[in-house]
């Protein structure tokens, strides 16, 4: 899966930094923005970041560029620096699995070059009937968008 291009994150200004941090409510554990939307964003220089890339980038002082902020503690909503780390889509799938979070999973890796193989011969909604799933997820695996990390011989 190719990684995602991100906009810079700009410095912000002293106003930003207040109304930022006014965000979240800090607990022992998680920082938890006051928000609803399940990746809450943050308007800088008058364009929307994800508020855990802009904690990143205040806590560290680097711009997490094309890298993901992944979080440690599996929330979302949280932006305690303690619980933020940089990776790539793998890492942070690694990072899922290790953890046991995929186990509702229904494909396996070993599903998919089969899934590949049906795809030449048969219909979307087939396959998808024959493994339990959407047909939007059989049409992003065959074009690649969906487990794309795994080859053919795999």
């Amino acid at each position: 899966m190719a990684q995602r291009n991100f906009r810079k994150i700009p410095v912000p200004t002293e106003k930003e930094l207040i109304k930022f941090h006014l965000m979240y409510v800090r607990s022992e554990t998680c920082w938890n923005v006051k928000s609803k939307v399940r990746y809450p964003g943050f308007r800088l220089s008058g364009k929307r970041y994800l508020s855990y890339r802009i904690m990143w980038f205040i806590h560290t002082g680097n711009d997490p560029g094309d890298k993901l902020v992944c979080h440690k503690c599996d929330n979302p909503l949280c932006l305690n620096p303690n619980h933020l780390f940089l990776g790539t889509n793998q890492d942070n799938v690694d990072d899922m699995l290790n953890k046991h979070r995929g186990s509702n999973q229904k494909l396996t890796a070993k599903d998919i070059p089969v899934i590949r193989s049906l795809g030449k011969t048969h219909l979307v909604g087939n396959i998808a009937r024959m493994f339990n799933v959407h047909q939007s997820t059989i049409s992003l695996i065959l074009s690649g968008k969906r487990w794309g990390h795994i080859k053919e011989n795999e």
